[in-house]
């Protein structure tokens, strides 16, 4: 079932990431099968720029990189109310982030 995304949405990607030191954002931490390494995953937040009907997305990274993805993505999923609410409360600067980039990357489009 596709899921409705518009323009401006907030949206949450589980990344899967590994490495000797997850950072302090790292979710369900667990070692590699061989010890050296750790298996983790990080939310990471994007704004959405365009939702195409067929089912893809183009959305915004704070950096401002656009990144192309499908709606139906198991990873991808709407940011929830408390999770906007942390943000707003202790990560404004991320959010700031999002929305400065989103304006930037819509000037470019109508350039």
């Amino acid at each position: 079932m596709k899921q409705r995304f518009r323009p401006r949405d907030l949206v949450a990607y589980e990344k899967h990431k590994h490495s000797t030191h997850p950072g302090p954002r790292a979710r369900t931490v667990r070692p590699a099968p061989h010890g050296e390494t750790y298996e983790y995953t990080v939310c990471k937040y994007w704004m959405v720029v365009e939702a195409d009907p067929r089912g893809s997305l183009r959305v915004c990274t704070p950096s401002g990189k656009l990144l192309e993805l499908d709606a139906d993505d198991p990873a991808l999923r709407p940011v929830s109310p408390w999770e906007r609410l942390r943000l707003l409360l202790f990560d404004r600067a991320r959010l700031e982030l999002l929305q400065n980039a989103l304006s930037a990357s819509a000037q470019r489009r109508s350039v």
